[in-house]
């Protein structure tokens, strides 16, 4: 005869597991809590820094655990949370507000930009010449420019016939090509490192006499103490070059860094830009294929005397970057 199983014994394990899962959230959502705060101090270790990338990625988790922790009915940690959410939430939020009319009106000269990091590992011209059809930009930034991607890059030499590059002796890996003449080429070796940045002027038809300062970047990777600081004297100085001419300034190029890190907000101060990003809120370039790890790296900074009349993520063109493309108008 089979001995009978009590009924509440699938129910009281169902509750256990209950707890347990309630437990897991609570410890998940402290361990967010603790790297937001510890990204407060981005500045004091290039660890922080790196940490103070992931603000969209802490935000969801903490927003996640709160919620758990309310169906839970956790309340300590749910509402203990809650300060650090919001802490964290703010200069998000501030990428989907509209931003302020600070910037000059729209002038009768455009200019549409582009900035792509290729990838060496990428062989898929085909995508990129099929994403520079679509777009039609004026200028184009490069960056990790090969031998093999010289040469690949020919087919759009037609198209783009200005371009300007650094010496292939110093190493760079910056491009940049435009359908309009590019004057004042110049090489600027930065930072501790010395590395690479190009320098130029274009003049549309349309912008009666007014013209735009190009800048292309590739910042280092910020892995460790020491390539950090290179990327850091970097900022500083191009910096001071940008404030210059600040009016009318672009950067384009990969800094290996967001929005979210204090030494892109300090460049921004010092420099004298603005993110053509705000008010259009947050778009991964890098690591995208694998929402929710994107992160917004790929930059379009501009002066106060150009407006920024659209702005949008690109498509998949087979590099771990995505390419981003601005409209501006001065």
């Amino acid at each position: 005869m089979p001995i009978p199983t009590s009924p509440s014994r699938p129910l009281l394990r169902r509750d256990v597991l209950a707890r347990w899962f309630v437990r897991a959230v609570v410890v998940a959502l402290l361990a967010a809590d603790a790297a937001a705060l510890l990204a407060l101090f981005a500045d004091r270790w290039w660890v922080f820094d790196v940490i103070a990338n992931f603000a969209v990625q802490l935000c969801l988790a903490q927003l996640a655990g709160v919620v758990l922790c309310l169906w839970g009915q956790r309340w300590v940690p749910a509402f203990a949370s809650l300060p650090v959410l919001l802490v964290t939430l703010w200069p998000i939020a501030g990428y989907y507000l509209p931003v302020a009319s600070a910037q000059a009106a729209t002038g009768p000269a455009t200019l549409r930009v582009m900035t792509l990091n290729l990838w060496g590992r990428n062989d898929r011209i085909d995508l990129v010449e099929a994403e520079v059809k679509a777009e039609q930009p004026d200028v184009i930034a490069l960056m990790e420019v090969t031998p093999a991607w010289r040469a690949r890059l020919s087919a759009l030499q037609a198209s783009y016939p200005f371009q300007h590059r650094a010496a292939p002796w110093t190493g760079s890996d910056l491009l940049l090509l435009s359908r309009l003449p590019l004057t004042d080429l110049a090489v600027a070796h930065l930072g501790v490192g010395k590395r690479s940045t190009l320098l130029a002027t274009v003049c549309p038809p349309a912008a009666d006499g007014h013209c735009l300062d190009i800048v292309t970047v590739h910042l280092e990777r910020p892995e460790g103490r020491v390539l950090a600081r290179v990327r850091d004297t970097h900022l500083r100085e191009m910096a001071g070059i940008v404030r210059t001419s600040a009016d009318r300034t672009v950067v384009l190029g990969d800094f290996n860094m967001t929005p979210w890190s204090p030494y892109f907000r300090q460049f921004l101060s010092d420099a004298g830009l603005a993110d053509s990003a705000r008010g259009r809120g947050v778009s991964p370039t890098w690591f995208s294929r694998w929402l929710p790890f994107g992160l917004p790296i790929d930059q379009v900074l501009v002066g106060p005397a150009i407006t920024v009349a659209e702005r949008h993520v690109g498509a998949d063109v087979g590099s771990d970057h995505l390419p981003v493309i601005a409209d501006l108008s001065f």
